[in-house]
């Protein structure tokens, strides 16, 4: 398994979040509560604290800032670990239909 695999369930959110289109921390706080309902509840100062993580492990950048909000964007490598973690829990849900339908 790469070193970009698992993410955490925080970090796997965010760069969900940002895979369509860069935004900004308050944006992705709210793309985050469409995409999982009541699944995952993050707060604010988790996603901010999460963004800056990202940002030094090198998969997510700065897109821009305004005088107000800083953007982020995917970069390519956070997008390999974004597919690499699709393709994981794939497998995993794969494993789990296999389980059940003997």
């Amino acid at each position: 398994m790469s070193s970009l695999a698992p993410l955490e369930s925080t970090r796997f959110c965010i760069l969900l979040a940002l895979a369509r289109r860069p935004l900004h921390g308050y944006a992705i706080a709210e793309q985050i509560d469409r995409d999982a309902g009541s699944l995952v509840r993050l707060d604010y100062s988790t996603v901010y604290k999460s963004l800056k993580r990202l940002e030094e492990d090198g998969l997510i950048k700065r897109a821009a800032k305004s005088t107000r909000q800083v953007t982020f964007a995917l970069t390519p490598k956070g997008k390999r670990a974004l597919l690499l973690e699709k393709d994981r829990l794939e497998k995993a849900v794969g494993l789990v239909r296999e389980r059940f339908e003997r």
